[in-house]
């Protein structure tokens, strides 16, 4: 019996997410298969409710971008990723969300705006 083309479809796109999940799936689970959750670093970030990498700025990621880009100036996106181990989504959206401070400035690079770079560098210099 032949079913309508639209159910057809929509029945097509159902399968492939699904298999999209289950290979999800099949890899956080080979990612964590030998992960030490005892460990303390482990248990301080279930306890905290972050189990996801961690930030070394007090305000974020947006912080930790901000700093790597007042340090090192106009830089590659692919090299600010590598250096902050910053998902590539994470930092797609900062810089979209946030274009009063992060410019983009030619192929792949990008920078602080300068008011960004200004209020950057007075906040290091309030906290030495």
């Amino acid at each position: 019996m032949a079913m309508n083309p639209k159910i057809d479809a929509m029945v097509d796109l159902i399968d492939r997410r699904i298999a999209t999940l289950t290979r999800l799936r099949e890899d956080l689970l080979n990612e964590f298969s030998n992960y030490d959750f005892n460990s303390d670093e482990a248990q301080t970030r279930l306890d905290s409710g972050k189990f996801g990498p961690s930030s070394k700025s007090k305000d974020g990621r947006r912080g930790e971008l901000r700093d790597y880009l007042a340090q090192h100036g106009a830089s590659q996106r692919k090299d600010i990723i590598k250096a902050t181990r910053m998902p590539e989504g994470t930092f797609a959206f900062l810089v979209t969300k946030h274009k009063d401070e992060f410019q983009k400035v030619g192929r792949g690079r990008w920078k602080l705006r300068l008011r960004a770079l200004s209020q950057n560098t007075e906040e290091l210099q309030t906290t030495m």
